[in-house]
């Protein structure tokens, strides 16, 4: 096995220590939870669990605000109801007894005012002006996808508030709309202004067999601007398999990921035109909205660019969605459970701080089956205070990281990997421990084809679990196992 060094800002906190990667813990490890100890929490088993899709949705080419748009909304919200810590958040609907899906969109009205100019003696004078009324919407539904509960908060400026402000206390406030619901005490939720991103569904990156549908509503002005009812299917089609990451199905049952797509032209009252996309990818087990994206199409001067336009809108929602496809995210049968009393492991050193964040990453995500694996894990301290790290003296594995194939299920450890997981779980010897001061940077290189066997071709997810006596969380590398 071999050795690492972590590397530091600072040369003065060199040491050597032991890497490796390990079978994952039994589940996931709350921060809560683990400053207490290195702990594997299993949920209750009256434990709800709740699948968070996000339907997209944006504030319209037109809305006078910036556009904050879903992917803030959602990973404000994600981070919000993991800090509730009330429900177990799953990866996938299909393991979900709740689907809570957040939306966010602009409501756009005119009204009358009066106006007058500067100049002495003038004329009021009534025009139109338009209004924007932007909002963020929560829709809780239950394992049949039945709607039970809306929740809608408008946003509003405030004085001496940032407009980022003004929208994460809004997705908050959709937390505290559904725990007044639920008779809870009303206690204001956390504001989560910076958040790293929240984790994209795994099903979008594993799917290789895709349904396309076009769901666009009767739209001549829309048909108009596209060149044609049947053109967004064929454009979408196209962009699609030039793209080459999917198989395209004739039947939605046969497929991995559902594929909507749409293309309207939303006229305001004052005249001006939204050309809108929108593509909603859906699980076809259960139905459920995983994803949702939007943009636009520029307005033109002459009709002969519309076709150009149209195509623009195309080739750039594609690129969203090819985005979220290779966005590192979670296993496909990860849980981040709600927060409960932890069932301390005997074998591990008593950790007094919480969780820690990892980056992981490779410089290949394509690797031959049966090639040797290395990934670089990194810990930046970017706290005011130190972060204290506690391992058993002679532990092979302290690095834990954790890799599931397409299907969710754990990786099968080497013959190596197994002596070294025995000998982990067995050892008994004297704490060290170390500090990483704030601002030091922690770089380790582990390993991982000596303990997983990784012959098989396919697609593979690993995060880091814990490091040296630390429960950690970190993005997901995918990888990809070619013969």
């Amino acid at each position: 096995m071999n050795r690492y060094l972590p590397k530091y800002t600072s040369a003065a906190h060199l040491k050597n220590f032991a890497c490796g990667a390990a079978l994952a813990l039994a589940s996931m490890i709350t921060p809560e939870s683990a400053g207490q100890s290195i702990s594997t929490v299993t949920p209750a088993p009256d434990t709800e669990k709740i699948f968070i899709a996000d339907a997209g949705g944006d504030f319209g080419s037109y809305a006078l605000e910036p556009d904050r748009s879903d992917d803030r909304a959602y990973g404000v919200f994600f981070a919000d109801m993991k800090k509730w810590g009330r429900y177990t958040l799953v990866s996938s609907p299909a393991r979900a007894d709740w689907v809570f899906q957040i939306n966010v969109g602009n409501s756009s009205y005119c009204k009358e005012v009066t106006v007058q100019d500067d100049h002495p003696g003038s004329i009021p004078q009534q025009r139109t002006t338009v209004v924007n009324d932007n909002w963020v919407e929560l829709v809780v539904m239950d394992a049949k996808m039945q709607t039970r509960r809306r929740f809608v908060e408008h946003l509003h400026g405030a004085l001496f508030s940032s407009y980022e402000g003004v929208f994460d206390r809004a997705v908050a406030a959709l937390i505290d709309d559904f725990k007044e619901k639920l008779g809870e005490s009303q206690e204001a939720t956390h504001v989560e202004h910076l958040q790293a991103p929240a984790p994209i569904p795994a099903q979008i990156a594993s799917a290789q067999v895709i349904f396309l549908t076009d769901i666009s509503e009767n739209n001549d002005e829309a048909d108009r601007f596209s060149g044609g009812r049947t053109r967004l299917y064929q454009e979408m089609s196209r962009a699609l398999q030039s793209w080459g990451r999917y198989d395209l199905v004739d039947t939605p049952s046969h497929s991995d990921l559902i594929v909507e797509v749409s293309f309207q032209v939303h006229r305001r009252c004052d005249g001006a035109r939204d050309h809108r996309f929108r593509l909603f990818l859906r699980d076809p087990r259960t139905g459920a909205l995983l994803w949702g994206l939007t943009t636009h199409a520029g307005s033109t001067l002459l009709a002969r660019n519309e076709r150009k336009a149209f195509d623009g809108g195309v080739t750039d929602l594609v690129s969203q969605m090819r985005m979220a496809a290779e966005t590192p995210t979670w296993a496909a049968d990860a849980s981040i459970p709600a927060h409960q009393q932890a069932v301390s492991s005997p074998t591990a050193p008593q950790s007094p701080a919480g969780l820690i964040s990892a980056a992981i990453s490779t410089q290949k995500n394509t690797v031959k089956s049966g090639a040797a694996l290395k990934v670089e894990v990194v810990v930046k301290n970017s706290l005011k205070q130190d972060l204290n790290f506690t391992y058993t003296e002679g532990d092979p594995l302290t690095c834990v990281i954790a890799v599931r194939d397409a299907d969710g299920k754990m990786a099968p450890l080497t013959e190596q990997g197994r002596k070294l997981e025995e000998a982990h779980s067995t050892l008994r010897g004297r704490p060290l421990s170390y500090s990483l001061h704030t601002g030091e940077t922690q770089i380790r290189e582990c390993v991982v084809s000596d303990l997983y066997e990784l012959s098989h071709a396919g697609k593979y997810f690993l995060e880091v679990q814990q490091l040296d006596g630390r429960p950690a969380e970190s993005n997901t590398l995918v990888l990809t196992v070619v013969p």
